[in-house]
């Protein structure tokens, strides 16, 4: 088990009379140490902080010491091991029927990996980072704008308006200048992102000040949009989760201390070019399906002639078709109706 001492610090700082630094108080902030650290805390300052914020530096008055279990990487559920084996069956099917649609991505690993003791990855690529994401974001608290368009955080569209959403969300009404104010390219923390994932922000608005806004600043948005979307991210979310029930959300202040991969800037939008052209490919799917539909009742009615239309071979494959529409309706009742 992983000992660690926690000590706070202070973003920047001014001396009193005595020479003594003098801590803003507006701009504290944690660190969590290990013990086994190469150099001790002062090494861990040079190294981790400062070259973040170099003007850091260490209160050592209200430093504590002690031990951080973490329940999820050290207990974990059981599996049943037949389901395990049928779920790779459909996998390793699914992509047989998948690959020659996506044989544009060949799946091969990087020849070199460091090891990285976080708690929802254990190594990255040797030409990687891993930097928390305080260090890659800023918060806005922007208030005072009660005349900007109202906000709905969605899972299934991201932030936008709640017109151009369409659907029912909870109304406010009053106290407008409270909200907070979303920029595009903003990335929002509702209080259903631990199902979801952190939305992008694609139009300029408000929204309930209970979410979390941030700006990105160290990271390339077309990459970070993925990542905060991936199943991995999501389970990470899930770690930092206060409350219960209906009252449960993201504890930002837990969050923000947790390091996230970040590539060189080019492998950056090289990843999200191929997220992308797959995210495209789906698209091209759920467009089908809606054609299908619009057809379908012509079809087997007799009001469309479908004699001497050319059908393409295909393979069908139930199982894996029928899971795949539940994967597509469920993404869709995932909403934040909230904002």
């Amino acid at each position: 088990m992983k000992k660690t001492t926690r000590k706070p610090k202070s973003i920047s700082h001014r001396a009193d009379k005595k020479g003594e630094f003098i801590s803003d108080k507006d701009k504290p902030d944690f660190e969590k140490i290990p013990f086994d650290y190469p150099g001790g805390v002062d090494a861990y300052l040079q190294n981790e902080v400062r070259p973040f914020r170099a003007d850091s530096w260490l209160d050592m008055k209200s430093a504590k010491i002690g031990y951080e279990v973490r329940f999820t990487k050290y207990f974990k559920h059981e599996s049943d091991k037949h389901y395990v084996e049928e779920l790779e069956m459909k996998i390793s099917r699914t992509e047989e029927i998948l690959a020659p649609h996506i044989d544009f991505l060949e799946q091969k690993k990087y020849s070199e990996y460091s090891d990285i003791d976080e708690i929802w990855f254990s190594e990255l690529p040797e030409h990687w980072k891993a930097i928390k994401i305080k260090y890659l974001f800023e918060e806005r608290s922007e208030k005072g704008f009660p005349n900007e368009h109202l906000l709905a955080a969605t899972q299934n569209m991201g932030v936008v308006p709640k017109d151009v959403y369409g659907q029912r969300t909870v109304e406010v009404s009053k106290d407008l200048h409270l909200l907070k104010l979303v920029k595009p390219d903003d990335f929002v923390i509702s209080l259903r992102s631990f199902q979801g994932g952190i939305e992008k922000a694609y139009y300029r608005g408000i929204i309930i000040p209970a979410y979390t806004i941030l700006i990105c600043k160290g990271l390339r948005i077309e990459y970070f949009k993925h990542l905060a979307k991936s199943p991995v991210f999501i389970s990470l979310l899930q770690q930092c989760v206060t409350g219960i029930g209906e009252g449960q959300n993201i504890d930002y202040t837990t969050l923000k201390n947790i390091r996230v991969p970040v590539p060189p800037e080019d492998e950056q939008l090289q990843i999200a070019a191929v997220l992308d052209s797959i995210d495209a490919r789906k698209k091209e799917i759920e467009l089908l399906k809606k054609y299908k539909r619009s057809i379908m009742s012509d079809v087997v009615t007799g009001k469309l002639d479908v004699r001497g239309v050319a059908v393409p071979k295909f393979e069908a494959v139930e199982e894996v078709a029928e899971e795949a529409d539940d994967e597509v309706d469920g993404d869709a009742e995932e909403v934040d109706d909230e904002g």
